[in-house]
């Protein structure tokens, strides 16, 4: 993947204010500059340091889901899934088209040549047979090949004796021998044009910020990565999604091969762009993919009393519905009224009935509850260390999908991308890669894309 410049045309009928909107994509409050201005408190995540974990977290590497082995530690979009079953052998032969189309290319065309020299092989046997009566003059095998070869090619190089005489034998061989020249070729022709052309190739060309980020905004905790486009024909309907997957303890093992985990994913509601109106992405532009780490989140931690010694919880939330805190707070449905009323009465009845273990939660102001009454935790007193602690012990993996349809063949493609505890930055912003060159024009420096900045609007504790 190259990561350079790239360079988009603003017609005159955009005025300054929408400029300064659209550059704001790269960072909340990011200016938009003439020049790119060197400053010695950004630090570059791009493809040499992108790897370098020292200042950001003290994880430690551990088996991924989604892989980073593609250049600059973008993600192929693998997914690290071994299956098995019985009967795989049959599960291929009944979709053989897709099956074979998922082989790689050099195996695929390696696989093509054997099979296309052997319907050749097989015909020139056909052909060898039926000699004498059709009076071919095939002194040798090679000739019957060579036959065979051309007649499948449809090279057209001609027989001595081209009717046959009246051997009707050799009619049905070269009958035979011209459907499957054309069925090989259009089943060789269709396998190479969907292998080639295929979206996990334009996929590539998403780039996803080398580290995503959490930081403290307001009071709430936020986990920010960024998106970019970085072809110049941009996708259509372009959308994202985000999935926790959270990992448990090792449970007792059924054999001397597998070691069985508890693993689960949750979808992780997006502030930005927002989730109920479709996650549209401008993905031409730097976007930025915020999710709030609030009551229903799965990057949250749940309250200690709540906890299961020796084991790791899953979300309080499920299965019921995944919400957004902001909804309540926007839409005048508050939450915190509804929970605080709930609180009093839960910790009346927890104390009259002695329960104090209740009692001390609804007395916590980290806990809310949500409609269906289950106890939640607030992020606001959360801090970095219960957050990292989390993430270490659920082995937790953020797995982000873009998807949209290219513009030149209308395929449907989708990009994936993944982060884990040591590809997280608490404290930093992501540094200005949007500007403005001499002829208005406005300019994307993907060499800069990955740079992080300290920010001052943190509240970590």
């Amino acid at each position: 993947m190259s990561l350079g410049r790239r360079s988009v045309q603003v017609d005159g009928g955009f005025d300054e204010h929408m400029i300064a909107a659209s550059a704001a994509r790269c960072e909340e409050n990011e200016p938009l500059l003439k020049e790119p201005a060197a400053a010695s408190n950004i630090i570059n995540c791009g493809p040499s340091e992108g790897t370098s974990t020292s200042i950001f977290t003290s994880g430690t590497s551990h088996w991924r889901l989604v892989d980073r082995d593609a250049p600059a530690y973008q993600s192929h979009g693998t997914m690290r899934i071994q299956r098995r079953h019985t009967h795989a052998i049959s599960q291929f032969f009944r979709d053989s088209f897709h099956s074979i189309l998922g082989i790689d290319t050099s195996r695929l065309i390696l696989l093509l040549v054997c099979v296309y020299l052997f319907c050749v092989l097989v015909i020139a046997a056909l052909f060898q047979t039926v000699e004498a009566s059709c009076d071919l003059e095939l002194k040798s095998f090679r000739d019957a090949f060579m036959l065979a070869l051309e007649t499948v090619a449809t090279i057209g190089y001609g027989l001595p004796k081209p009717f046959m005489g009246s051997c009707s034998s050799g009619v049905v061989v070269l009958t035979v021998a011209v459907i499957v020249g054309m069925l090989l070729d259009t089943f060789f022709i269709g396998l190479l044009f969907a292998r080639i052309g295929r979206g996990s190739t334009r996929a590539a060309s998403i780039t996803f910020s080398n580290k995503a980020l959490i930081r403290r905004i307001n009071g709430n905790w936020y986990f920010i990565a960024r998106v970019c486009d970085s072809r110049k024909r941009p996708l259509v309907e372009a959308h994202v999604r985000m999935y926790a997957v959270l990992r448990g303890p090792k449970l007792p093992s059924n054999g001397p091969e597998l070691t069985p985990r508890r693993v689960d994913s949750f979808v992780m509601r997006l502030q930005h762009p927002d989730d109920e109106l479709g996650s549209t992405l401008l993905i031409d532009m730097p976007s930025s993919i915020v999710h709030r780490i609030d009551a229903w989140s799965p990057l949250g931690v749940l309250p200690k009393a709540l906890r299961n010694p020796g084991s790791v919880d899953l979300p309080v939330a499920f299965p019921g519905l995944q919400r957004r805190a902001v909804d309540s707070e926007h839409d005048h449905r508050v939450l915190r009224s509804r929970s605080t009323s709930s609180s009093r009465r839960v910790m009346k009845a927890s104390q009259k009935s002695g329960n104090s273990a209740t009692a001390s939660i609804m007395d916590d102001t980290s806990t809310v509850i949500s409609d269906d009454n289950t106890l939640m935790t607030d992020s606001r007193n959360l801090t970095r260390a219960e957050i990292e602690s989390h993430w270490a012990e659920t082995s937790l993996e953020v797995v982000a999908v873009v998807e949209g349809i290219e513009t030149l063949t209308s395929m449907t493609l989708q990009a994936r991308h993944s982060y884990t505890l040591e590809d997280v930055a608490f404290g930093y912003g992501f540094g200005p890669c949007l500007y403005e060159d001499d002829a208005g024009r406005m300019v994307i420096d993907f060499n800069r894309f990955h740079d992080l900045v300290p920010v001052t609007d943190n509240e970590e504790k």
